[in-house]
């Protein structure tokens, strides 16, 4: 069973868009997936920064009040 020359390049032009097709859906993917990497990096930073920003008010509300232990850091490194 021969197939005509315009079958078989209607076929291939087929398979060439599907491969197109599916190669705009892995670059989306990747896209998507770069774009939650990126928001779960900027989420951990923004947790740092807040942590340490948090454990300075309160070293200078402890030097403020007179507090004894002022200027611990044991607990900062353990949150960062």
């Amino acid at each position: 069973m021969a197939m005509s020359e315009e079958k078989i390049k209607f076929y291939g032009m087929l398979a060439y868009f599907k491969a197109e097709i599916m190669k705009m859906g892995e670059k989306e993917r990747k896209r998507e997936l770069q774009l939650r990497r990126e928001k779960r990096h900027l989420k951990k930073y923004e947790d740092s920064v807040k942590n340490i920003y948090d454990y300075l008010l309160r070293v200078f509300r402890d030097a403020k009040t007179g507090a004894y232990n002022v200027g611990n850091f044991a607990p900062l490194m353990e949150r960062i």
